[in-house]
């Protein structure tokens, strides 16, 4: 009967969309209203038809249910698409909201349908899924719930009102900081005891989180002062304090976590749950770490360097106005400025220590890099005044040696010239360079080895 009389219902809808289809094409109407209006009916007269039709059982009824609000959405998108297209700065039409309203009671509805009364391997798979009881009370739930929708109605009260401060307390602050104590307390008390490590590690948490968050609270304000340290010590003390309200404060969502989903999920679910979680987590905070100081060195380098550096092989460049006017005309560049790098070593208390010294132009550093930009007072670059004309020339010429020298060289010592050839025994030494003049064999020879030492000659004779 009731199949008879959802076909029924569904032939009237689809008859429905037939008749606004008609007199959407009236003159006094417009097809824009009625292709909106028109989805809607085809679809409710389509999922009645094929739940009258297939709708054996629950579970098929509920699937036909799901894909007749997946199709609803799916046409209110592409209209609201389409009209968007058509016209960006008018309203969207009225009867979009009715569509999705539809498709969204069609999903709900048959996700209900299909998930109320499970199969067998359904309710096995939940079985194991979920605990076998609940463990949180009911009365502890709904003050849960009460407590979380306290804590976002006063955020967003803190988004669009001001109720000004009351003895320098901001009143809604101090009003959401109670709210999520609240929250804790609740959870603590009637969450966390189901779970014994939790309540352990969220209790140590806390012992560690609130007394660093009072401590690095009054230090940061100026109102803890601790004798016999000195600033810098002070100040080692506060960042000591706010790693540990940080520790304390991931030990207490760590809790938490785990807590809330050892109460709704068995033990051999939580496991996996949480080890994706921490995996997906970590890796998720490196490659946000990374990412930030990958992009945090590339700012720092451009903001210190140009895009582009043109440098000399070897030489002075001499000719660095002709060259910026040249770059300065090309299409692309947005500006440039001259530089000059050296290393230097500056030594003090008889330690030296290698220096990089960059001479800047301030007129046009600016507009290439971030000093000017990054400087505290910005007009500093305008009152540097060069210690020298730019127009005087800086090379140092050099100029020969005169007058006596320190230290001769010994007059034995042969001039430039050709090599002397001694590759014979009694031949002339030709070349040229020495000075002496020419010796035979034998006019030098003091030992009667021809001049060439030792069994020379004897070696060479034979």
């Amino acid at each position: 009967m009731h199949r008879r009389v959802r076909v029924v219902a569904g032939a009237i809808a689809l008859a429905a969309a037939v008749a606004v289809v008609l007199a959407g094409d009236a003159p006094d109407r417009s097809a824009a209203v009625s292709i909106p209006l028109t989805a809607v009916l085809i679809v409710v007269g389509v999922w009645l038809v094929a739940s009258g039709i297939w709708g054996d059982t629950r579970r098929v009824r509920g699937w036909i249910s799901v894909a007749a609000g997946a199709v609803s959405l799916l046409t209110a998108a592409v209209l609201a698409v389409d009209a968007s297209a058509a016209d960006s700065s008018a309203a969207l039409p009225a009867e979009l909201a009715v569509d999705l309203a539809v498709a969204g009671v069609l999903v709900l509805r048959g996700l209900w349908m299909v998930l109320r009364n499970p199969g067998y391997q359904s309710f096995v798979a939940w079985r194991y899924l979920l605990v076998a009881r609940r463990k949180v009370r009911p009365r502890t739930q709904r003050r849960l719930a009460v407590s979380l929708g306290l804590v976002a109605a006063i955020a967003v009260l803190r988004l669009f009102v001001t109720l000004g401060t009351f003895h320098r307390i901001d009143v809604l602050l101090a009003a959401e900081v109670v709210a999520l104590g609240l929250v804790l307390a609740i959870v603590f008390v009637g969450v966390l005891p189901h779970s014994k490590p939790s309540l352990v590690l969220g209790l140590f948490g806390l012992l560690v989180f609130v007394p660093a968050l009072i401590g690095s609270h009054l230090l940061g304000a100026g109102m803890l002062s601790i004798s016999g340290l000195a600033p810098d010590q002070m100040g080692v003390v506060y960042q000591g304090l706010k790693i540990a309200e940080l520790g304390g404060g991931v030990l207490v969502g760590l809790a938490i976590f785990f807590g809330s989903l050892r109460v709704l999920f068995t033990f051999f679910t939580t496991v996996p749950i949480g080890g994706v979680w921490i995996g997906t987590s970590a890796l998720v905070i490196v490659l946000s770490v990374m990412g930030g100081f990958e992009s945090d060195l590339r700012e720092k380098i451009l903001g210190s360097n140009a895009h582009i550096q043109i440098t000399r092989e070897d030489g002075d460049f001499v000719d660095w106005r002709t060259v910026k006017a040249r770059i300065d005309a090309m299409p692309g560049v947005v500006a440039s400025t001259p530089y000059a790098v050296s290393e230097v070593v500056v030594a003090a208390n008889n330690t030296g220590m290698n220096v990089i010294i960059k001479g800047i132009d301030p007129a046009t550093v600016g507009k290439v890099t971030d000093l000017v930009s990054d400087l505290e007072d910005r007009e500093a670059m305008k009152r540097l005044a060069p210690l020298i004309d730019d127009t005087h020339d800086l090379r140092v010429a050099p100029t020969p040696r005169t007058g006596p020298v320190l230290d001769p060289p010994p007059p034995d010592l042969p001039a430039p010239g050709d090599p002397i050839d001694f590759s014979g025994p009694g031949s002339d030494a030709t070349g040229s360079g020495s000075g002496d003049a020419p010796r035979t064999a034998g006019s030098d020879d003091v030992h009667g080895d021809g001049g060439f030492g030792g069994d020379a000659v004897r070696v060479i004779g034979e």
